[in-house]
C-alpha cells in the first residue's frame, strides 16, 4: 500500500463506517484510533493524543485501511509561495554557502515534499530541520527567527 510508505505523520484519515460493510472484527487499540481519526487533525497528532509510536499506529492504520474502515482525506492545503522560498534559499545561501540548493532539495525529499510545492503548516518542520544544519549557534537562531518571523509562525 502506497500510501502508508514514507513518512505518514502528515496524512488525515477519517473513519468510513456504513452498514453494507456487514461484521467487521477489530481490538481495543484499533477501535481506539479509529475513534480518533475525525478528519481534521494529522496522524502525529493522534499518536500524541493516543500516546503511540508512529510505528505502532503505522500498523494500525493499515490494518483499519485494508478492512475500508478509513479512508484519507484530501484537503487543499495552502502552500508556502515562492517569495518565501527564496527568502529561505537567500537566507541559507548567506550562512551555508553553495550547499544551499543540495540541502533544501535533501530536506525536502526526506519530509516527502518537493521543494516548490511546501505545505504552509509544514513550514516550522522544514524551517527547523535546516537550521539544525547550521553549524554556528547564534546563525542557527537568527535563521529560525527571520524565517518563523517571515512566515508567520511563532516558535
Amino acid at each position: 500500500m502506497e500510501i502508508f510508505n514514507g513518512n505518514i505523520s502528515h496524512l488525515i484519515f477519517k473513519a468510513n463506517i456504513n452498514q453494507g460493510m456487514g461484521k467487521v472484527s477489530v481490538d481495543t487499540k484499533m477501535l481506539e484510533v479509529l475513534s480518533s481519526l475525525d478528519g481534521s487533525i494529522d496522524s502525529s497528532s493522534v499518536a500524541r493524543l493516543l500516546k503511540m509510536s508512529m510505528f505502532d499506529l503505522r500498523i494500525i492504520l493499515v490494518k483499519l485501511y485494508k478492512r475500508g474502515l478509513i479512508v484519507k482525506v484530501k484537503k487543499n492545503v495552502p502552500m508556502l509561495d515562492s517569495d518565501f522560498m527564496a527568502f529561505l534559499k537567500s537566507q541559507l545561501a548567506d550562512i551555508m554557502g553553495p550547499i544551499t540548493n543540495m540541502l533544501i532539495m535533501d530536506t525536502t525529499a526526506r519530509m516527502g515534499v518537493k521543494s516548490k510545492s511546501v505545505p504552509f503548516n509544514r513550514a516550522a518542520e522544514l524551517i527547523d530541520i535546516l537550521s539544525s544544519k547550521i553549524p554556528m549557534d547564534d546563525k542557527r537562531e537568527a535563521f529560525r527567527e527571520a524565517m518563523l518571523s517571515r512566515s508567520g509562525i511563532r516558535g
